[in-house]
């Protein structure tokens, strides 16, 4: 089983590109899991754009649910253990 990071992320368009080249630099067989919380800004867009194929997934919500509750979503909807991953 992969090493993976989870990252919640709202408004971070411009934060997400250096954040996964640095991700990828020190840990480079990681997978990345973005969870983004219907950000206003494109987040999800960018994610896509600078993903590499297989090593960044992005899992976007309709609806803002603010906080800690978009990456309490991905668990209780049994993504987390669909990709592998352990709470």
């Amino acid at each position: 089983m992969g090493r993976w990071v989870v990252m919640p992320t709202y408004n971070e368009c411009e934060n997400i590109p250096p954040l996964l080249r640095e991700i990828f630099l020190v840990v480079p067989d990681v997978e990345v899991l973005v969870v983004d919380d219907k950000s206003p800004d494109d987040t999800a867009d960018v994610v896509l754009l600078c993903s590499q194929p297989i090593r960044v997934c992005i899992c976007m919500f309709a609806t803002e649910r603010g906080g800690l509750a978009a990456l309490t979503s991905i668990h209780s909807r049994g993504l987390l253990p669909l990709k592998g991953l352990k709470p």
